[in-house]
């Protein structure tokens, strides 16, 4: 008899002596474009003891068009979906569609509570299916939150060569959700000051050339910042740069409102003159009996009506001051509300997490489930906000904070905090973090190898911090090349899995989902692989059996020397579904 893996396995031995997980511990994700109950069969017929479901639709679903969402299945199919895992000793999961984007609310407009109530629905939607079928567990959700320059918070990683000359901030209005975005290359045009209030700051005069003028000088991001926290050092970069920005653009409005203020005065003056003046002009003409002196007068007429008609037009003026005055308190509101992003994102999105943990609290004892429904949000791709580890720690840590908050009342701050534990847990995704590789700074004189072994152990460092401190409920596995998220066979790319594994086994976390893309069932035997086997293969003389390739072309329908799984692996065939379909 053959063993495959790196170490002998029996059903029936006492301990496990591949890398710690039992086959029960490593599960597959199915289709979220397919119908899930028949996802859920064909996994089951594959050998999975965990299988996570998941959907690609929003609002209302489409199982005809690939995007079924929680509520296309109905309480018949949800009780086949919970009966077939349970009678098959299989654990479930659930991940809410990725279509939700982000839990802060953020669209292209700016920050909408309408939107993130709308992400909200999606994950206790979710919440409500996975009570049905999954009786506990992760609800998974993705947090792709906003974007922001990497350099400034996390050193060791740059978007691009330059990000640090030419990055893009963004500040939000706390009030209406507005974003503004700030290019750290821009460049002002501004006079150079000579004199500034001690108290304020604010100019008092400027340098001149020889003539009078005031001489204009370029300036940088980085002047502005430094001249701005001389005064202000409480303030971000962002917060210092648009403040300044905001002063600046408030005084050309005061000064253009003053302008066509005082042309506005004038011609009014001017009109209370001309007026009467026309009137005398008319009733000299009305008198002169002298055809010259009339053809004079008539012409001088028509000359102040002409510039009766400029001033009465110049009059409305004051229309235009006071516009620039509205848009000179239109920006002193915004410098006072606007905030670095995340300033104002990292709220909403704990809040939304926080409601969604309170939903699964609350469905978890409405339906009296074994185990605790937990949201789990999950680090994705590293432009957005919530992808870098400590971001996810962040996130998990405001959101428990604020659910503990809103359940103190009711049961007490210690209470609260615990289910704030139970109900609010990241889902880490190894090949989503490895991701950050392309963007790794490389030391001088370092060799690929050398920066490769440095990320490896950076990411150790990470996934160590969030086991100690609790933050990881679920796991994620695929593989890549660093480049991007694209879900090869575990083992088959450079993510390091086998450490990452260790370090879950460590920390007592047994809930590993391997995630597939074109290979499908390939992917989970690439899990087992890796983790360790308890796949058996019949001996045949002259025949080498040492191949994982010739497990995929036996087991799973194809010619090849029988090979046959046991225990925790194999499929119940005690059971058969209301449809009928038979389990062999």
């Amino acid at each position: 008899m053959a063993v495959f893996g790196e170490g002998y396995y029996s059903a029936m031995d006492d301990k496990y002596q591949g890398m710690g997980l039992s086959p029960k511990d490593i599960g597959i994700s199915t289709p979220p474009m397919k119908d899930q109950l028949e996802s859920l069969k064909a996994r089951i017929f594959q050998g999975a003891s965990r299988v996570e479901l998941g959907f690609m639709g929003r609002g209302k679903g489409s199982m005809q068009g690939g995007n079924p969402t929680p509520g296309s299945y109905g309480a018949d199919e949800r009780e086949a979906i919970r009966d077939l895992a349970k009678l098959n000793t299989v654990q479930l999961s659930t991940h809410t569609s990725p279509a939700v984007g982000n839990l802060s609310g953020l669209t292209e407009r700016g920050f909408s509570e309408g939107e993130r109530e709308k992400s909200l629905h999606e994950i206790q939607r979710t919440i409500d299916f996975a009570a049905d079928t999954a009786r506990g567990g992760p609800v998974v959700v993705h947090t792709g939150e906003w974007s922001r320059p990497m350099y400034d918070k996390f050193p060791e990683f740059k978007e691009f060569k330059e990000e640090e000359e030419r990055a893009v901030f963004h500040l939000a209005d706390k009030r209406t959700g507005e974003i503004q975005a700030i290019r750290k290359d821009m460049i002002l045009h501004e006079p150079i000051v000579t004199k500034r209030d001690p108290q304020t700051g604010e100019p008092m005069d400027y340098k001149r050339d020889e003539e009078g003028n005031v001489i204009i000088e370029e300036k940088t991001f980085d002047d502005i910042v430094a001249e701005e926290k001389k005064h202000h050092p409480e303030l971000s970069d962002e917060e210092a740069f648009i403040r300044h920005y905001y002063d600046a653009e408030k005084k050309r409005m005061h000064a253009e409102s003053l302008y066509w203020g005082s042309a506005a005065i004038k011609a009014r003056k001017d009109l209370e003159k001309k007026e009467p003046y026309l009137r005398y002009l008319e009733n000299q003409y009305e008198k002169t009996t002298d055809e010259f002196g009339k053809q004079r007068l008539k012409l001088e007429i028509d000359r102040a009506k002409m510039e009766i008609d400029e001033l009465k037009r110049m009059s409305r003026y004051e229309e235009a001051a006071i516009g620039y005055e509205e848009k000179a308190k239109e920006l002193e509101r915004k410098e006072k509300n606007m905030k670095p992003i995340i300033d104002v994102g990292l709220s909403k999105s704990a809040d939304t997490i926080a409601r969604a943990g309170e939903y699964a609290m609350e469905m978890t004892k409405k339906k009296h489930l074994p185990n605790p429904l937990f949201v789990a949000p999950e680090n994705i791709f590293p432009e957005s906000y919530g992808a870098h580890p400590q971001e996810l720690k962040k996130l998990i840590l405001e959101a428990r904070d604020k659910m503990a908050e809103d359940l103190a009342v009711a049961y007490g701050k210690e209470e609260a905090e615990r289910l704030a534990k139970d109900h609010i847990k990241a889902t880490f995704d190894v090949g989503h973090a490895y991701t950050w590789r392309k963007f790794f700074e490389k030391k001088p004189g370092e060799t690929m190898e050398q920066a490769d072994k440095r990320f490896n152990k950076w990411l150790a460092g990470q996934v160590k911090e969030l086991t100690d401190e609790g933050i990881i409920g679920h796991v994620h596995v695929s593989d890549n090349f660093g480049w991007a998220d694209e879900h090869v066979t575990p083992g088959e790319g450079r993510v390091p899995i086998k450490d990452f594994i260790e370090q879950i086994k460590k920390a007592g976390i047994k809930n590993v989902i391997v995630e597939p893309a074109h290979q499908d069932y390939k992917a989970m035997l690439g899990g087992w692989k890796e983790f360790g086997s308890s796949i058996y293969s019949v001996s045949v003389p002259g025949v080498t059996r040492d191949s994982w390739t010739d497990i995929q072309h036996s087991y799973f329908g194809k010619t090849g020397v029988p090979n046959y799984i046991v225990g925790e692996f194999a499929p119940s065939k005690d059971w058969t579904l209301w449809s009928q379909t038979p389990l062999e």
